[in-house]
């Protein structure tokens, strides 16, 4: 059975958006159609990361990248708005020919409204958070600010390098099989904890049939 599925070149994405890290202080990633992070940088700032380390955090993130890509409705560029935790961010696909193939997301940020309202908003979103939320205020504070005017500046910079991926080629279509598809992830992933349910839910192919898969 053949798929047509995308290729992310992930060697040249994670050079351009570590590039971006070290100029800007903002993080991005990519995420594929359906709102899921392809897991290119991972040096997030001490907020997120202390989110992230929690189960229940990590699925908030999880649900939360995959309504900003549904939700997507702005006619070009960028659509900002804050996360489930009240930072803000911004997304905008990226394109083979006419049809989105994945998702340029940025953020882990702060506007230049006063920071103590925007830590009242962060807060009022952390009653899950065990031992309260007051135990994120430092980190929360770590966040850069910026202005809509640098703001509009980097969206713009990010849209011209979206034209870049495009013209490179560092996502796109190709058809595959679920054998390749395999091969292929396993390559790309042998050093992470991988587990039957994980590869399943990636690749998008049920537990049986990749255990078939792997026999062959």
């Amino acid at each position: 059975m053949t798929h047509l599925d995308i290729l992310f070149d992930e060697e040249r994405l994670l050079q351009l958006v570590t590039n971006l890290y070290v100029l800007t202080g903002i993080t991005a990633n990519i995420l594929d159609p359906q709102g899921v992070d392809i897991h290119l940088f991972k040096d997030h700032p001490p907020f997120c990361r202390a989110i992230n380390e929690l189960p229940e955090g990590h699925q908030r993130c999880i649900r939360c990248d995959m309504w900003k890509v549904k939700n997507y409705s702005a006619e070009k560029g960028f659509q900002f708005y804050r996360c489930h935790a009240g930072i803000c961010e911004a997304v905008m696909p990226l394109y083979n020919k006419q049809n989105p193939v994945a998702y340029l997301a940025v953020g882990c940020y702060l506007d230049d409204s006063p920071i103590e309202d925007q830590w009242q908003r962060t807060r009022s979103t952390l009653d899950w958070y065990p031992g309260g939320p007051d135990q994120l205020r430092e980190a929360f504070l770590q966040f850069r600010q910026y202005a809509a005017p640098a703001l509009k500046a980097y969206a713009e910079t990010l849209e011209v390098m979206a034209g870049y991926i495009q013209l490179k080629e560092m996502i796109r279509l190709t058809e595959q099989t679920d054998a390749q598809k395999l091969a292929m992830y396993l390559d790309q992933h042998y050093m992470e904890k991988l587990s039957l349910e994980s590869i399943s839910q990636q690749l998008h192919i049920g537990r049986t049939k990749l255990c078939s898969l792997a026999k062959e």
